[in-house]
Formats: structure tokens, sequence, C-alpha cells
């Protein structure tokens, strides 16, 4: 068995490589094209293409919309007033033609007739008893007076004084039934209100009715009152001449006082 030298070496040298083959240099010049892009770059740049296109597809169809729809402008705010308190409002007064009467009268004829020293009058009136129950012992009292500024005073009096005179017997008077009851009254001259009108004296009489009956264990008043004069002058008759002849027949309006 041999032992190498230490000193001794087996190795063979090692190849040298081929020198490398010289190759021109390039230099870049200034207008060089860019490397091409990659693949996702080139979705995505076609993405953003596809979606400005589609905003332009739909602000075109917008605007068209517009030009045939115009947008309604907005209504304008309506203005709120302030809330106010108010007063309550009162209650109408209820019309007379509305209350009920438990008696109705009616004057049916009037005539007048004139005398030297008086005025005469002749009259028809019907009494019909409009209650539910009878109107016991009627009896109905008459008077006559001249229209005039105090007429309202002489009806207070008469209406709250006591009974008038009545030369008839009281009558009880069933629900529906009806009085006829005639009469003449006489007014004498100096009672008469005379007014003149251009010269010519005249006067409007009036007729005042008072009722009165019992019911039960209560003794009732009703008072009904006529204004009597020509016809055909409206709501009130027309007056009663006294230079010429007495009219044929009278209009008998009723009369209602001012109400207080």
């Amino acid at each position: 068995m041999t032992t190498p030298s230490p000193h001794a070496t087996n190795t063979a040298p090692a190849a040298t490589p081929p020198a490398p083959k010289p190759t021109p240099s390039v230099t870049a010049s200034p207008q060089q094209a860019a490397p091409a892009p990659s693949d996702e770059r080139l979705a995505w740049s076609w993405f953003a293409v596809g979606l400005v296109g589609i905003a332009a597809v739909a602000g075109a169809s917008w605007w068209r919309w517009g030009r045939g729809h115009a947008m309604p402008e907005p209504a304008p705010p309506i203005p709120v007033e302030p809330a106010t308190r108010t007063a309550p409002l009162a209650k109408p007064p209820v019309p007379r033609a509305a209350i009920t009467e438990p008696l109705e009268v009616q004057v049916v004829t009037a005539t007048v007739a004139f005398l030297a020293d008086a005025v005469v009058f002749d009259l028809e009136l019907d009494v019909v008893n409009a209650q539910a129950q009878s109107a016991e012992g009627l009896r109905p009292a008459l008077a006559l007076i001249s229209a005039s500024t105090a007429q309202d005073q002489w009806r207070q009096a008469f209406h709250s004084g006591p009974p008038g005179q009545n030369p008839g017997a009281p009558v009880d008077l069933a629900p529906g039934a009806r009085l006829h009851v005639p009469a003449r009254l006489t007014l004498a001259r100096e009672q008469v209100h005379v007014v003149t009108h251009a010269g010519r004296p005249m006067f409007v009489a009036m007729l005042l009715c008072d009722l009165r009956w019992r019911g039960g264990l209560s003794v009732h008043r009703f008072g009904a009152d006529f204004l009597l004069g020509t016809p055909g002058q409206g709501a009130r008759p027309g007056p009663i001449w006294l230079d010429r002849p007495a009219p044929s027949a009278l209009a008998a309006i009723r009369y209602l006082p001012p109400q207080s």
C-alpha cells in the first residue's frame, strides 16, 4: 500500500471556460416604447371604459327624459294663520212665528161707520183652542183705542188690569174647538188720535183682545191685538181718512210690540 506524499497532488487543472463572444452594445433611445401591459391591467382598463360608457348613456337618457318631462315645481307653502280664540256665538232669538200660542185669534170681518160724535166698529172674531186640554170658563174681553205714541202703555194697562166686562157668559172651549165672537165697539171722537197729512185728517184704530180661562186650578191669560185700517198697504194697514166716506171693509193686521 502506497501512502501518498503530502506534497504530491494528483489534481487535474480546472478547465478554463471559453470566453464569451462579444456582443454589440445597444443604447436605448428616448423614443423607446413602454413595455407591454400585463393581462390584469388590460382587463381593468376595459372595465373602466365600460363604466364611463354606461354613465354617458344614462346621462343622455336622463337629459332626453328631462326635455320631454319637465320636473314639477314644488308647491308653495300654505300659510297657516295663528290660532285665535273666538267668543262663543250668541244664540239667535227664537222667531215669534215659532212660538206656540195657546189660543188662535183671527179677525174675520171689520167695518166702520162715522157718526157725528163717534166712530163705530162692527167686528167678528174667531177664537180656536190650540191646546191639548180644554179652556174652561173662557171670557174674551175687547177694547178699542186709537193708535198713537202711547199705544203700548194703553195695551199694557189693559192686559195687566182686572178682567174686562163681557156681556156674554163664559164658555168651555174643547181642544180644537172654535168660538165665534161678534162685537160692536165705539170710539168717541175726542178719543180719536187724529193725524193730519197734507191737510187731511186720518187715524188708525187698534183692537185689544184679552182672553182668560181656567185650566185645572190655575187661571191663564192670553192677549192678541190688531191694527185696523184700510187694506192694500202691505204689512201695515193704511189710514182711515175722516174727510171721505167710511171704507166698506177694513184690514186687520196682528200687532206685535217691539222686543225689548
